[in-house]
């Protein structure tokens, strides 16, 4: 049942590319077991500047939200924490799945610390950075205070492949809170 509500949830996040929560955002809206932050709103076009990630994904623009069983757990779990999904496409059909979420501090330091269990250390994303490769994709993970961004594409065979998507996407958060 709680998968359903999962799903359900990724689903409906996707489809706007911007949380399901109430437009007001609470300091601390509990969300995944143990996991608190405050809603984060970004809109999917300013989240990754497509001229940010030139020359490697020309064409980058925002898609359609697609299915959400497909979805990497980390994901589920930014739209959990009432985070924006967004999913983009480049020329050549190049598909990838960006999210970010504001956790609370303790949240944040217990994502960084699963993280350090699960993935590979990644020092060259300006921030506490892991990069995992499962079942064809690439999933990359930035744990910079107070953000967490998850990158996620097949075309990710290696950190440094997700370094620039990762880049725009903290680029365009510190942008939203200078």
């Amino acid at each position: 049942m709680l998968r359903v509500a999962l799903v359900g949830l990724a689903l409906a996040t996707l489809a706007g590319c911007s949380p399901t929560s109430d437009p007001a955002p609470s300091p601390t809206a509990p969300t995944a077991p143990g996991l608190a932050g405050t809603p984060l709103e970004v809109p999917c076009s300013a989240l990754v500047d497509p001229d940010a990630v030139l020359p490697l994904w020309p064409g980058l623009a925002v898609a359609d939200a697609g299915a959400a069983d497909d979805l990497p757990a980390d994901v589920v779990r930014v739209a959990d924490l009432d985070g924006t999904v967004c999913r983009y496409v480049a020329d050549g059909g190049v598909e990838m799945t960006v999210a970010v979420a504001e956790p609370d501090a303790e949240s944040l330091d217990r994502i960084a610390n699963g993280l350090v269990t699960t993935s590979t250390a990644v020092p060259t994303y300006g921030v506490e950075g892991y990069f995992e490769r499962t079942g064809g994709s690439g999933t990359a993970e930035a744990v910079g205070p107070p953000w967490w961004v998850v990158a996620s594409s097949e075309a990710f065979v290696e950190p440094g492949d997700a370094e620039p998507v990762v880049a725009a996407a903290l680029a365009a958060l510190a942008a939203e809170r200078p």
